[in-house]
C-alpha cells in the first residue's frame, strides 16, 4: 500500500520515487517495477544516454545501498530496459577496435561518429577518441584534444578519468611514469570511499589495489553517474573482477544477466567466455572463429612453422583481431630463424615487434617487457591489453595468473582452463576439443586433469622434448628430466625461448635432486650468459640450500657460490662469506694478483666490482680511510681487466679520492641533527623519475606551437558534489600542461625527500629528535632543579625532594599541588613541542596542521618558482638537483629561522609565563626562608632559555654523512653522559665491561644506546639508584654481543615479557620499518632503522633475559675490529 501511494503522490519527485524503490524494495522486485511503472521507466530511460559534454550533466546516482546485490540488478535492470542499444553498441565497439588497430583511421572515425549520434557522451567514447588521435596524429594532438576536452566537460570527475586515458595511451609516456603520475593525482586529491574505488577501477584496472568495498559495489553505485554505455561496461569489468579474485558468491547473479544479453545478440567477446567460466552444464558456447583459428593452432603445434607463419599472418591480415594468433605468428618466425616481419598494420606491428623482441630473452627483453606493460595499460579500453598483461604474466611465471585476462578471445581458448579453481565448470565443456591435437598437447603441457595421457604428434623435436621434460618434471621424476635435458643435443640450436623453460626445469631439478654442485655450476652459466634473459629463475631456491644453517658454508671453496651468496648478503653478512671464500682458497683479502690468478674474468670482474666493496672490506679494516684506500687499488685493478666500464670506476674512483681529502674528523655527533643523505638520494630518483622529466620537456617544447591543459588535481574541489553536478571549472595557467608535468616531478621529488623511510627526513626527525631527546632534553631543566615530579599511572606523585624538607603538612600539600600542575603544565607542552611542532606538513598532509617543517605549497607558488627555473630544468639530473637545492634551502633557511624564533622567543614565553604564574601562587604560600622554591624557579627561566637557545641550533640540516668510527666504549660513554644529563633528577649508576681490545662503530650508534638507556631508566620504576650495566663481547668471531642491563621495581614481567618476545619474534622483518617515523611505537623500530641504514650494523640477532631482580637485552652487531697499530680517529 505504501509502495503505491509514494508513486501515485504528485507532490513527490521522480527522483525520490525512484530513490524509494531502490532502498526499500528487495532487489528482486526492481524487474516488475521497471516493467509496470511506465513514468519512472521511461524516466529512467531518459537518463541513459548523455547528449552534451559542454558543462557534462551527471545522472542521478541516488543512494548508495552498500549491497552488492542491489547496485548489480539496479544497473543491470536500467541495461535491460536500453537492451537494443547494448546490443548495437557491442557491434559498434568490435568494428572501431578492429578498425583502430589495422589503422582504418576513416572506418574508425565513423564509427565513433556513429556511436556519439546514437549513444551521446561516454567515457568509452572520449577515451577511444584521444586513443584514435594519438594513433593517427600523435600524443601533441593527443593533448590537445585533452585540453579541449577539460575546458569543456566542466565536472572533476569526468576530468580525472580524462586526463587518466589520455596519460594511459600517451605513446612516450613509459608504464610506471603513468603509474606514478596516476597514484600522485590520487593523493593530491584526498578522495576516498566509493568514489576513490571507482577512480581506480574505471582507470587502471591491471593495478594491485586493495578497494573500500572488496565487492565493487562502490563501483556500481558510481556508474549510476555516467551513460549507460559507462555502465554496461563497468558492470562487465565488475564481473571479471568477481572472476580474476575467484569470488563465486553471485555467479548465478552474473548467468542471469549476462544469457540475456547473449540471447539478445550481444556481439561482445567477453560474455561467452564468461558463461563457459561460470555456468555449471557440458553445453559449450562456440566462437564462429574457432576453425580458423583452431587451424593456425594446428600447424604450429604440429611444427609446420612456416605453414603456422601463412596461416597467422593471413588471419591478421584479414582482420582476426585474436591474441593467440599474433602469438602464434611471433613464435613461428622464432621458430623459423627469420627477423621480424612487419604486416603492413603499424599499430598490430608495433604491438607484435614488442611481443617478438620480448620472446628473444635476451638483453632487449627487458625492455620489451617495458614496452608491453605500457601496451597493457593504453589498449585496455580495447580489451587486447588485457591479453598483453596475460602474456606477461605467463612468461615470467607469476602464479596469481588471471583467467579473466583471457575472456576477451575471440575464440574458445585452451587458456580458460589454466585456472584449477574452475576446472569444475570449464573442464566438461571442452570434451569436444580432445580430438585435437594441439588441445591434446596442450593438456600436456597445461597438465590439465585427464584419465589417461594424451597422444600427439609433432614433427618438432623441441616440442616433444618440450612434452617429455614437463611430463617428467610435473610427474616428479627429477633425474629423468636432468637426463633428457643433458642428453639432448636440441638446446645448442634452440630458440631462446625453449631455451630458457628447458633450463628452468634443469635447474628446478637439480636443486630437487640435491645436486647442488651442479646447480651452482648451472647458476653461474645462467647468470653470465649474456644472450639468453631468464625470467623464471629464481635464484633465492638454490641460496636457501647451498647455504642452509647446517652447514653454511659447505660450497664456499667455489667462487660462484660466493657469487650466488652476494645477491642476498650485504655489509658483514657478506664479509663472511667472502672472508671464508679466501681462507678455504688460501688467499689473503687484499692478494689480489692471487684471486685474478684462481677466476675467470667474468668471476674476476664480479668480485672486484660487486663484493670487494666499501661496504664488505671495511669489516678488514680499522678505519674508513684504509679501507677506501684499498678500494681505490681494487678500482685502479678494474679498470686493468675491464676497459668498457671504464668511466664508472673512474667516476667511483674520484668520488673516494674527493672524501678522503675532506675527511679528518668525526661531526657526526657534534654537528647538527638533521642528516638527509642528498646525494643517494639524487641517484635514485635520477633513476626513477627520468621518463618523467621527458615527458616534461616533450610538453613544453610543444607548448611553444600550442597551448595545452592538463587535469590539476590540486585544484579545490567537492567530490561529493562532483557526483550530482558540475561546477566552475575554468581553466588557467595553472592548468598548463607542462606546469601539471613540472608539478608531478616536483610532488615526487619532495615526498622522497620528505618521507623516504631510508633517507628522508622525517625519519631523521623521528630517531634523532622526536623520541625523546627533544623532550627528556626540556624537562631536564626543571629536574634539575627538583621543580617536577611524574607520573604513576594517570596521577603525578608528591616531589619527595620538597616533602622532605618542608616541615608543615599544610603547606606542603599546597605545594605539592602547585609542583604536579607545573609538572603537567611543562609536559603537556613538551608533548605538544614534539606531537605538533617537530612534524611534517604539506597542503596534502594537513594531519599536523602546527608542525613547523612546514612544505606547505600552492599552485601560485609552484607556478612562480617553475617560471623562474624552467630554463635550467634541462636535464634530469639538473631538475632533480634544483628542487632538492631548493627543499635544502627552504629547510636551512626559511624554516630554520622559523625553528630558531620558535624555539628562542615563542616557546621560551610559554616556559615563562608557566613558571611566573607558578611563582605568582607559591609567592602567596607562607613559605619559610629556608624553602629556596621560588629562587629555583626563577633560574628555571634563565636555564629554559639557555637550554632552547643550544637546541636551536639542533635544526640545520647536514646533507653529506661522516663514515668515521668511534670506539664503541666511547660511544657508549658519550651516551650515558647525554642520558645523563637528561635525567638529571635520577642516581644513575653505569658500569661497562669490555672483554677484548678494539672494537668501532658509526657515530650514528650513539642514539640507539640512548634510546635503551631511556629505557632502562623510565621503565625501571626505580626513583633512586639505577644500575646500567653494559657487558660487550665478541661471540664466534662473528657478532659483537652488547648486553645492557638494569635493575627494576615492581615490574609487570608478564607484560614486559610478552613485549620482549614480540621485538625478538620481528626482529628480523624489516617490511614494517617505516613505523619509526611515528612515535608511540616501539623504540626498536627506531634502533632497527638506524641499524639498518646509518649505523649498517644490524644482524639477524636479538635477546633478552629478565630475571628476579635485572632486565637485560642484548643486541647483536657487526663485528668490526680496528688493528692495534692504527688510530681510529685518524
Amino acid at each position: 500500500m505504501k509502495v503505491r501511494q509514494i508513486l501515485n503522490n504528485s507532490k513527490i519527485s521522480p527522483h525520490q520515487k525512484i530513490n524509494y524503490i531502490k532502498t526499500e524494495l528487495s532487489p528482486g522486485s526492481f524487474e516488475k517495477f521497471f516493467r509496470n511503472n511506465t513514468p519512472l521507466k521511461n524516466f529512467l530511460k531518459s537518463q541513459a544516454l548523455i547528449r552534451e559534454i559542454k558543462n557534462v550533466s551527471l545522472n542521478e546516482p541516488y543512494v548508495f545501498t552498500q549491497d552488492f546485490e542491489k547496485e548489480f540488478l539496479w544497473i543491470t535492470n536500467k541495461l535491460l530496459l536500453n537492451i537494443n542499444s547494448i546490443v548495437d553498441f557491442s557491434t559498434c565497439v568490435s568494428t572501431f577496435n578492429q578498425a583502430l588497430l589495422t589503422e582504418n583511421f576513416d572506418e574508425a572515425h565513423k564509427t565513433l561518429d556513429y556511436i556519439q549520434h546514437s549513444y551521446g557522451y561516454s567515457l568509452w567514447l572520449l577515451e577511444s577518441r584521444l586513443h584514435l588521435t594519438e594513433n593517427e596524429l600523435g600524443t601533441s594532438s593527443n593533448w590537445k584534444l585533452l585540453s579541449e576536452y577539460l575546458s569543456l566537460t566542466n565536472n572533476p570527475i569526468y576530468n580525472f578519468c580524462i586526463n587518466s586515458s589520455s596519460k594511459k595511451i600517451e605513446t612516450n609516456l613509459p608504464f610506471e611514469s603513468f603509474v606514478n603520475q596516476f597514484q600522485n593525482d590520487l593523493n593530491t586529491m584526498n578522495v576516498f570511499g566509493f568514489l576513490n574505488d571507482f577512480l581506480v577501477f574505471r582507470n587502471f584496472k591491471l593495478a594491485q589495489f586493495e578497494y573500500n568495498f572488496n565487492d565493487l559495489s562502490s563501483v556500481l553505485y558510481v556508474s549510476n553517474i555516467f551513460s549507460i554505455i559507462d555502465q554496461y561496461l563497468v558492470l562487465i569489468e565488475v564481473i571479471l573482477y568477481h572472476i580474476s579474485v575467484h569470488n563465486e558468491k553471485y555467479f548465478s547473479l552474473f548467468e542471469d544477466f549476462l544469457i540475456k544479453l547473449h540471447r539478445a545478440g550481444c556481439n561482445d567477446n567477453r560474455i561467452p567466455n564468461i558463461l563457459n567460466i561460470i555456468s555449471v552444464g557440458t553445453q559449450l558456447i562456440q566462437y564462429p572463429e574457432n576453425d580458423i583459428i583452431q587451424n593456425i593452432l594446428e600447424e604450429y603445434y604440429r611444427g609446420n612453422f612456416a605453414e603456422s607463419k601463412v596461416l597467422s599472418c593471413k588471419a591478421i591480415s584479414s582482420n582476426v583481431i585474436d591474441f593467440e594468433v599474433w602469438e602464434i605468428y611471433v613464435k613461428s618466425l622464432i621458430n623459423l630463424a627469420l627477423p621480424f616481419e612487419d604486416t603492413g598494420m603499424r599499430s598490430i606491428d608495433y604491438i607484435l615487434l614488442n611481443i617478438y623482441q620480448f620472446m628473444q630473452f635476451n638483453s632487449e627483453s627487458e625492455k620489451a617487457s617495458k614496452a608491453l606493460a605500457k601496451l597493457s595499460v593504453k589498449y585496455s579500453n580495447v580489451y587486447i591489453g588485457f591479453h598483453i598483461a596475460a602474456l606477461l604474466y605467463e612468461i615470467e611465471r607469476n602464479n596469481n595468473l588471471n583467467i579473466s585476462l583471457y575472456c576477451s578471445s575471440s575464440h574458445n581458448s585452451l587458456k580458460l582452463l589454466l585456472s584449477p579453481v574452475y576446472h569444475k565448470n570449464i573442464l566438461p565443456k571442452y570434451v569436444p576439443f580432445n580430438t585435437l591435437n594441439y588441445s591434446r598437447y596442450k593438456s600436456v603441457l597445461y597438465n590439465f586433469p585427464h584419465d589417461s595421457p594424451y597422444d600427439y604428434y609433432t614433427a618438432d623435436n623441441k616440442f616433444i622434448l618440450r612434452g617429455d621434460i614437463t611430463t617428467a618434471y610435473r610427474e616428479e621424476h627429477y633425474s629423468r628430466c636432468i637426463s633428457l635435458i643433458n642428453e639432448s643435443n636440441i638446446l645448442h640450436s634452440s630458440p631462446n625461448y625453449f631455451k630458457e623453460i628447458t633450463t628452468f626445469y634443469l635447474y628446478e631439478s637439480l636443486i630437487k635432486e640435491k645436486k647442488i654442485t651442479d646447480a651452482i655450476v648451472l647458476f653461474y652459466d645462467i647468470y653470465f650468459d649474456e644472450n639468453i634473459y631468464y625470467y623464471k629463475i629464481n635464484y633465492k631456491n638454490l641460496y636457501d640450500v647451498v647455504f642452509q644453517d647446517s652447514d653454511k658454508y659447505a660450497y664456499l671453496n667455489n667462487c660462484n657460490a660466493l657469487i650466488l651468496g652476494s645477491l642476498f648478503n650485504s655489509e658483514y653478512d657478506l664479509y663472511e662469506l667472502l672472508d671464508e671464500y679466501l681462507y678455504k682458497n688460501n688467499i689473503e683479502f687484499n692478494d689480489l694478483d692471487s684471486l685474478l690468478h684462481k677466476l675467470d674474468i667474468n668471476q674476476c670482474i664480479y668480485v672486484l666490482f660487486k663484493i670487494y666493496t666499501i661496504d664488505t672490506l671495511k669489516y678488514f679494516f680499522s678505519n674508513i680511510q684504509d679501507v677506501e684506500e684499498f678500494r681505490l687499488k681494487v678500482l685502479i685493478k678494474l679498470i686493468s681487466i675491464d676497459i668498457a666500464n671504464k668511466i664508472h670506476y673512474e667516476a667511483e674512483k674520484n668520488e673516494i679520492e674527493k672524501n678522503l681529502s675532506v675527511r679528518n674528523v668525526i661531526q657526526e655527533v657534534n654537528d647538527a641533527r638533521l642528516f638527509v643523505d642528498v646525494p643517494k638520494l639524487k641517484e635514485i630518483l635520477v633513476e626513477k623519475y627520468t621518463d618523467d622529466f621527458n615527458r616534461f620537456w616533450n610538453i613544453v617544447q610543444e607548448k611553444k606551437a600550442t597551448k595545452l591543459s592538463g587535469f590539476n588535481s590540486s585544484r579545490k574541489r567537492n567530490w561529493e558534489k562532483s557526483l550530482k553536478e558540475s561546477a566552475d571549472n575554468t581553466l588557467d595557467k595553472y592548468d598548463d600542461a607542462d606546469f601539471i608535468a613540472f608539478k608531478n616531478i616536483y610532488y615526487f621529488v619532495r615526498q622522497n625527500f620528505l618521507f623516504s623511510k631510508e633517507y628522508g627526513l622525517d625519519s631523521c626527525l623521528s630517531t634523532r629528535i622526536r623520541h625523546g631527546a627533544l623532550k627528556n632534553q626540556l624537562r631536564s631543566v626543571f629536574d634539575s632543579l627538583n621543580l617536577l615530579t611524574s607520573k604513576n599511572g594517570a596521577d603525578y606523585i608528591d616531589n619527595l625532594f620538597w616533602s622532605n624538607i618542608i616541615e608543615d603538612v599544610q603547606v606542603n600539600l599546597e605545594v605539592q599541588t602547585l609542583i604536579k600542575e607545573l609538572s603537567n603544565r611543562v609536559d603537556s607542552l613538551n608533548d605538544f613541542v614534539v606531537n605538533e611542532v617537530i612534524q611534517i606538513n604539506h597542503e596534502n598532509n594537513l594531519s599536523k596542521k602546527n608542525g613547523l617543517f612546514n612544505y606547505y605549497t600552492t599552485d601560485e607558488i609552484l607556478y612562480e618558482f617553475y617560471s623562474e627555473y624552467v630554463n635550467y630544468l634541462n636535464t634530469a639530473g639538473d631538475s632533480i638537483d634544483t628542487l632538492l637545492n631548493d627543499l635544502i634551502l627552504f629547510t636551512n633557511f626559511t624554516l630554520r629561522d622559523n625553528l630558531v624564533s620558535y624555539f628562542t622567543i615563542t616557546l621560551f614565553e610559554k616556559y615563562r609565563d608557566i613558571v611566573l604564574e607558578t611563582i605568582d601562587k607559591i609567592s602567596k604560600l607562607s613559605l619559610p626562608p629556608t624553602i629556596y622554591l621560588i629562587e629555583n624557579l626563577n633560574k628555571s627561566i634563565t636555564d629554559v632559555k639557555i637550554c632552547l637557545d643550544e637546541v636551536s641550533n639542533w635544526f640545520f640540516l647536514n646533507t653529506s654523512s661522516s663514515a668515521n668510527l668511534l670506539m664503541i666504549e666511547d660511544i657508549i660513554n658519550a651516551s650515558f653522559v647525554m642520558t645523563q644529563r637528561l635525567y638529571n633528577n635520577y642516581t644513575i649508576t653505569s658500569k661497562i665491561n669490555i672483554s677484548f681490545d678494539q672494537v668501532a662503530g658509526y657515530a650514528s650508534l650513539i642514539y640507539v644506546f640512548n634510546i635503551l638507556f631511556s629505557n632502562c631508566i623510565v621503565h625501571s620504576n626505580l626513583a633512586g639508584n639505577i644500575l646500567i650495566t653494559v657487558d660487550v663481547d665478541l661471540v664466534d668471531n662473528k657478532f659483537v654481543k652488547i648486553d645492557i642491563s638494569n635493575n627494576f621495581n615492581n615490574l609487570d614481567i608478564k607484560k614486559v615479557t610478552t613485549n620482549l618476545e614480540a621485538i625478538k619474534k620481528n626482529w628480523k622483518d624489516f617490511s614494517n620499518i617505516d613505523r619509526s617515523n611515528v612515535e608511540g611505537q616501539s623504540g626498536f623500530d627506531k634502533i632497527k632503522r638506524i641499524m639498518i641504514y646509518e649505523a649498517k650494523c644490524v644482524t639477524d640477532h636479538f635477546d633478552y633475559l629478565i630475571t628476579d631482580n635485572t632486565v637485560t637485552v642484548s643486541l647483536f652487531l657487526i663485528y668490526n675490529k680496528p688493528s692495534d697499530e692504527e688510530s681510529i680517529n685518524n
